[in-house]
């Protein structure tokens, strides 16, 4: 089972009964590493000369929806894509009346690459929690030291 992340906005210092107890200090660190995450001057991203028709469309809609997230580099362009590449051919076949089996197995495996992708590209509130829970700044719990000895 993968570890939980919980975003700054969903953190609650003494938040009885509901997980670890949050100190303002883990809050305020978590804050700011989600706000500070990516670069500090903007990022243009050019897709692929190889990326053409449905997949640009999907390709600036993904741009345009992630924009003031900071969440892009210029070294995620070839996984953005091949996530346009795979939505453009799960489009297709989903949008198959009738799927055989080779096509309701090409269906699922285009399923799980798109999820797998969009983990890996921070699409899901969780994938960009944990970005976030990386950055963080480890802040010394001072209360807790005192039991450690």
């Amino acid at each position: 089972m993968p570890t939980q992340t919980v975003a700054a906005g969903t953190m609650k210092a003494r938040n009885k009964g509901k997980g670890k107890h949050w100190t303002r200090a883990e809050i305020a660190a978590r804050k700011r590493a989600e706000d500070d995450y990516g670069r500090a001057e903007p990022v243009e991203l050019q897709p692929p000369k190889w990326l053409k028709k449905e997949r640009l469309v999907i390709w600036y809609w993904v741009i345009d929806q992630a924009r003031g997230v900071k969440l892009f580099d210029n070294l995620d362009t070839e996984t953005l894509a091949v996530y346009c590449d795979v939505m453009v051919k799960y489009q297709h076949v989903a949008g198959m009346e009738r799927l055989n089996a080779e096509r309701a197995r090409e269906y699922q495996a285009y399923v799980r690459i798109i999820a797998q992708l969009s983990d890996k590209l921070g699409f899901t509130p969780a994938a960009r929690a944990r970005l976030a829970k990386k950055r963080a700044e480890v802040v010394p719990d001072e209360f807790g030291k005192k039991f450690d000895d």
